[in-house]
């Protein structure tokens, strides 16, 4: 059976704020050992929990690599802004 190693903890903080400078970009922020843990933490970032605020302010994704499953972080806000404004004027 092939060994795992856990990747350390995630900067949450730091990626959060890393990624406001970069709107539209998925990047990895942390390997998980289970889908379901991971699928937990993107729905905390999607809900704007901790560092992630305000709702929808973030996206994110999750996919399975070797050893886990790794969570892909990206600032939507100005997106979302420029899709509304978008809409509106149509």
């Amino acid at each position: 059976m092939p060994t795992t190693t856990a990747s350390p903890r995630a900067d949450h903080a730091a990626a959060a704020e890393g990624l406001r400078e970069m709107p539209g970009v998925y990047l990895p922020v942390e390997t998980y050992p289970t889908s379901n843990a991971a699928a937990v933490m993107a729905l905390s970032v999607q809900a704007g929990d901790g560092h992630y605020a305000p709702a929808e302010a973030y996206d994110a994704r999750i996919r399975d690599v070797d050893g886990g499953t790794r969570l892909y972080v990206a600032y939507v806000a100005p997106l979302r802004q420029q899709n509304e404004t978008s809409k509106q004027r149509a």
